[in-house]
């Protein structure tokens, strides 16, 4: 039985007092420190999640001594809304007209959590993109003791200096023409290999900077410190050396079920930013692709050396047994999943992320259970013993999981993109979208999403419980209408599924 997710303030608080736990857990009773660390894009696709295409030691190190959640979901699959929800830790709809809001209004709802560890005595510091956008909005100045930036000095990734050193580059001849030509293009689907160490682009520098703040800070308070590297975003660019990790690498594409088309979805059309979204892949080849796909690869694994420096630098600050380490990626991702590129999509690879919190004194191991982006601030705060007074969190702390990974956690997560609003079980994900269409696919025998349930009998139940749950999950001060009254199936694209399991 799948239970809508809606809790009123008071039974929060009082989850969210159930599991504070006692500073004495850590170090010397001291007040436990927090280092957050945000990749861009990155999808679960690493060897720590036992897939050995990317080349992660730090990840897959640090994975070792946390909770690695396999299951772990974000609200809305793309930077803004899925980073101001994941501050505020709240369930934002980012769906209809007025509700595509900017940023620093949508992080208004409430106080950002970074702001309560600064209200209760925490020295903080960021740097890099852990905000959307280039600048710290102003209404959450006050988060900080030390307000970092994504990017500094006017100095970006594309820079005329930086191009200087390009020495390899791949992509579709009119994008890479246009990204030349324009000074950049934060969505341009090519790579560019460069000459030059970690610190010849942002998030190097962004690594060396919480380098200095986590070596080179106050003595006399617990610390939040955070760090967001922007890569793999595109365009995929890296100092050359990442790229050579994967110059005889065989990269293949995903399969396609016999009979399907190689045709973008009509209601996928628009996901990406290119001119050349309606076309599969966008109009590259087969071959292309393969190539391009090195260069996300190349970038995940430059943000996993940066990751690899902070860490270093914790165990050097003599914190490390006192702090609490979360990597968290801000959502999913399409390399050529559907014929697409990127994400925004109601794709469970659009929404599932990368989550790993190490806490020290809690356990390791791997949870299966489903989690949400927005349960790291009601964690945060539980596992610090930080007051949630004045606050609507709509998720609920991790805690438990991170004392048990194995532990009951009877929740499914509630995602949505575009006009679509949906869930996610332990077997299935649904969807509804404004018009009505309704999707469900069992992630166990079709993992890859191409056999739409919604028209089977057999599943008339288990819809109406969904629609139902989804419904309920979607109501409140940030959120549009509830869902039609009057669903209706969508194109089911029925064909032979995979027997894997979820992913």
């Amino acid at each position: 039985m799948i239970a809508a997710m809606k809790h009123s303030p008071l039974i929060l608080t009082l989850l969210l007092l159930s599991f504070i736990v006692s500073p004495s857990s850590f170090a010397a009773g001291q007040q436990p420190n927090i280092l957050f660390i945000a990749i861009d894009d990155l999808r679960p696709e690493i060897g720590a999640y036992g897939v050995n295409r990317a080349v992660t030691p730090n990840i897959d190190k640090l994975a070792a001594k946390s909770v690695r959640f396999d299951r772990a979901y974000v609200t809305y699959p793309l930077c803004l809304p899925s980073r101001a929800s994941m501050l505020t830790g709240r369930r934002i709809d980012y769906s209809g007209l007025g509700k595509q809001r900017e940023f620093s209004m949508l992080i208004g709802l409430q106080q950002t959590w970074p702001a309560a560890f600064r209200k209760a005595g925490y020295w903080t510091a960021t740097s890099g993109k852990v905000y959307h956008g280039g600048s710290l909005p102003q209404n959450d100045l006050a988060a900080w003791d030390v307000p970092g930036e994504q990017w500094r000095n006017d100095f970006k990734d594309w820079s005329p200096e930086l191009m200087k050193k390009v020495v390899a580059e791949a992509g579709p001849k009119d994008v890479v023409e246009a990204f030349r030509k324009n000074g950049g293009g934060g969505g341009s689907l090519l790579y560019m290999a460069v000459d030059g160490d970690d610190d010849v682009l942002s998030d190097g520098q962004t690594a060396s900077l919480v380098m200095g703040y986590l070596l080179d800070r106050p003595k006399d308070k617990p610390f939040v410190i955070c760090a967001g590297f922007s890569r793999p975003h595109m365009p995929w660019i890296a100092p050359k050396k990442y790229f050579d990790l994967y110059k005889d690498a065989k990269i293949e594409l995903p399969k396609l079920p016999e009979g399907a088309k190689r045709e973008v979805f009509t209601e996928d059309i628009g996901s990406g930013v290119s001119k050349d979204s309606a076309k599969w892949n966008e109009g590259v080849t087969d071959d292309e692709a393969r190539e391009l796909i090195k260069g996300y690869l190349a970038s995940v694994s430059y943000s996993d050396a940066q990751v690899g420096r902070i860490l270093t630098a914790l165990q050097k600050s003599g914190q490390a047994d006192n702090t609490i380490v979360i990597l968290w990626g801000d959502h999913g991702y399409h390399l050529t999943e559907h014929g697409l590129w990127r994400k925004n999509t109601i794709y469970h690879v659009a929404n599932r992320i990368p989550l790993l919190i190490h806490a020290p004194g809690k356990a390791t191991g791997v949870s299966q259970r489903l989690v949400e982006s927005i349960d790291l601030y009601p964690t945060l705060l539980a596992l610090t013993g930080t007051s949630a007074d004045g606050l609507r969190l709509d998720g609920r702390s991790l805690v438990p999981l991170l004392e048990k990974p194995t532990a009951e956690w009877p929740h499914p997560a509630f995602i949505h993109a575009n006009k679509d609003h949906g869930m996610v079980t332990d077997q299935y994900r649904y969807s509804i979208s404004s018009d009505g269409t309704e999707k469900l696919f069992d992630l166990r025998i079709d993992p890859d999403e191409w056999r739409n349930l919604a028209a089977d009998p057999a599943y008339a139940a288990r819809m109406k419980q969904m629609r139902s749950a989804v419904e309920q999950a979607w109501k409140g001060d940030v959120v549009t209408e509830a869902p039609p009254a009057a669903p209706k199936k969508g194109d089911s694209r029925q064909g032979p599924i995979a027997t894997s399991a979820p992913r």
